[in-house]
């Protein structure tokens, strides 16, 4: 049996905290280490340079040319951050196109570049890897105090700070690591009941729904895990942390919407495109597959439009409409689809034997975890906190079901918050093991 205890000792939460932050910093810095994480997203780029126009006075734009010379210089140098934005050449003829992606990664971008003088890649990375380690640390807490358990803190604390996954995407210069963020300070949120006394708790609560707010800022469908909480929340009966968290979420959201930033609805922003291309994940619109390139050619043989313009996303638009009247039932069909390739396999192209069973006996051991959980938290008369937990855990699988593929870098706040429970799911088949042993 697992003693009961409410409160985590400093040591155990200061030595997850310096464990997180250590080893994003050595991924992130040891050259050996650092080519053993996969490379991010080439867009970092794309937000470098719509920082640095913005300072400069010229908008949110990009240059075409100048972000394509640096991904050559990126792919070239194999390393895992690109070349410093000062180190790529400017364009004597800039082809300028309207910044069309999220806000709040640019906004990031540009106060770094304020205080610093000049956009580099450390700043923001550096920022990341300590809010990690900081939630790391906060989830030990608060998973202690839940399941009156050190020894389930610790576990939960551990599995976070050592998460192959949430390590490689917070060493990146993007922005889908912050909605890991959203969904572990939601969890923390309806695991641990404020004493709504005093002005402190309000300001706490209100803290940490503007932190959310944030995460929703860096990326629209984080919202999905802020709706999860505050379901949770009112379900609950806690009305007044819900109300506290949602002020802080929408103060910051405002925040955000009246920032003199003119971000045009053009290209990944309409979400038009990633709907046509999503519904053609399993072949279902032909000629069509769930990659760029594959679109552009698709839109441009059809419409005659050139990407990243509003008239690309209209023609989006238009066959997204299109596909819908001849054929209602397809999103739904290929959103059952996904999640059964979610639930019983992994993606398409992954199907090699091993790496199924793999991902199959994880998410047994998931199911494992969060039976022992549940009987624990029974036990202790907080079984209704887990359940409205695993709400939030699965809210970003559900909403991803429904609109784009299960890519890694969109349920990663799932993938990262469901390893907690397969960690108590392997504690717990080991000791019916063991007491199946000692029986025998």
């Amino acid at each position: 049996m697992i003693r009961g205890c409410n409160r985590p000792s400093v040591a155990i939460v200061g030595s997850i905290f310096a464990l997180a932050l250590a080893a994003r910093l050595a991924f992130l810095l040891v050259p050996a280490l650092e080519r053993l994480v996969p490379l991010p997203y080439y867009r970092a780029l794309d937000f470098a340079d719509a920082a640095r126009n913005v300072l400069e006075g010229r908008g949110a734009v990009i240059d075409r040319q100048w972000v394509q010379r640096g991904i050559d210089q990126w792919q070239e140098s194999g390393r895992r951050l690109p070349p410093e934005p000062s180190a790529i050449p400017r364009s004597e003829a800039p082809e300028l196109v309207p910044f069309y992606d999220e806000i709040g990664y640019l906004v990031l971008t540009i106060a770094f570049g304020w205080l610093v003088g000049d956009i580099h890649w450390l700043p923001p990375i550096l920022l990341q890897c300590a809010l990690s380690a900081g939630i790391a640390a906060l989830l030990c807490i608060c998973v202690t105090e839940s399941f009156a358990s050190r020894a389930a803190g610790l576990l939960v604390g551990l599995t976070y700070a050592l998460h192959p996954l949430e390590i490689a995407l917070a060493i990146g210069p993007d922005l889908p690591v912050w909605g890991i963020y959203a969904g572990s300070v939601c969890v923390c949120l309806v695991l641990t009941p404020a004493k709504m006394r005093g002005l402190l708790p309000l300001l706490l609560r209100f803290s940490a729904g503007a932190f959310v707010g944030f995460c929703i800022a860096q990326r629209g469908p984080n919202a999905a895990v802020l709706a999860a909480a505050s379901v949770a929340l009112l379900a609950l009966r806690r009305f007044r942390e819900a109300g506290w968290i949602l002020a802080g979420a929408v103060a910051l959201l405002c925040a955000f919407s009246a920032l003199p930033l003119r971000v045009p609805s053009v290209g990944r922003s309409a979400m038009h495109h990633t709907l046509l291309a999503g519904l053609a994940e399993f072949g279902d619109i032909e000629g069509l597959e769930w990659k760029d390139a594959s679109l552009h050619t698709y839109l441009q043989e059809r419409y005659g439009v050139e990407p990243l313009t509003p008239e690309f996303d209209a023609a989006a638009k238009q066959e997204l409409q299109k596909v819908l009247r001849e054929r209602p039932w397809l999103p739904l069909r290929v959103a059952a689809h996904r999640l059964l390739e979610f639930t019983f396999a992994w993606r398409p192209a992954r199907r090699a034997l091993v790496l199924v069973a793999g991902f199959d006996l994880f998410k047994l051991a998931v199911v494992a975890g969060a039976i022992w959980a549940y009987l624990w938290c029974r036990k202790i008369g907080r079984a209704g906190l887990l359940l409205w937990t695993v709400v939030i855990v699965i809210a970003p699988v559900l909403l991803h079901g429904l609109i784009v593929p299960l890519l890694e870098v969109y349920i990663a706040s799932t993938l990262v918050l469901l390893t907690p429970f397969a960690a108590l799911g392997t504690i717990a088949i080991a000791q019916q093991l063991r007491h199946s042993v000692s029986r025998s």
